[in-house]
């Protein structure tokens, strides 16, 4: 059947993002930023739209917009945006990268969800740790590092992400990863960076 779109716009508010503010601890919106908002539209072939950063780069609260399936009236968020994402009885198919390449100071893209209020507005949660270290001024050959617990625990990777009524909780799959790299072929840049992996209790 024909389904009709409606444009829509949320405001979106973290402090776990991709960016660092200069004080540290504040984390930003990015340019580019795409977000997953799943509906629970009843005739529309999929429930998962991509909506966009439209105001708000490189501040803890933005406005996303896209278009909904004029019949949806609930609506939740997962960040990063990926098509193959799928929300079914409030759990979401993850994926956390276990490789994210060299993130300079940034948080890779790390897994969040929320749940849209009746103002629509999205208050994310964040779903996965965060590692800070820092490579020294004088570590310059420096190509890549690897991040694993002593029993081989599994900390990034494919997951289920569960609502959990507003406490998202993750479930790794069978073939989650047992280690996280950050990886550079020229070589990592002295600075800050960050692991985000699944919450784990290391032995």
């Amino acid at each position: 059947s024909e389904v009709n779109y409606v444009q829509m716009e949320f405001t979106v508010d973290t402090k776990t993002k991709t960016a660092i503010a200069e004080d540290g601890t504040t984390v930003l919106w990015n340019k580019g930023d795409k977000i997953c908002v799943f509906d629970n539209s009843a005739t529309a072939a999929t429930n998962n739209n991509q909506f966009e950063i439209n105001s708000g780069v490189g501040t803890s609260t933005a406005v996303i917009t896209g278009s909904v399936p004029e019949d949806a009236t609930e609506f939740y968020a997962y960040y990063p945006y990926s098509d193959k994402r799928k929300f079914v009885d409030g759990v979401v198919d993850a994926y956390v990268d276990e490789t994210p390449g060299s993130t300079d100071g940034a948080f890779p893209a790390a897994v969040m969800m929320a749940k849209a209020d009746a103002d629509g507005n999205f208050a994310f949660k964040n779903v996965c740790s965060h590692i800070k270290f820092t490579l020294a001024e004088d570590m310059t050959d420096i190509k890549s590092i690897i991040l694993m617990g002593n029993n081989a625990e599994t900390i990034a990777g494919y997951c289920d992400v569960a609502w959990n009524n507003g406490e998202p909780v993750i479930s790794p799959a069978s073939n989650a990863a047992s280690y996280a790299k950050i990886e550079k072929t020229s070589g990592l840049n002295p600075g800050d960076y960050y692991f985000s992996i699944f919450p784990t209790n290391f032995t």
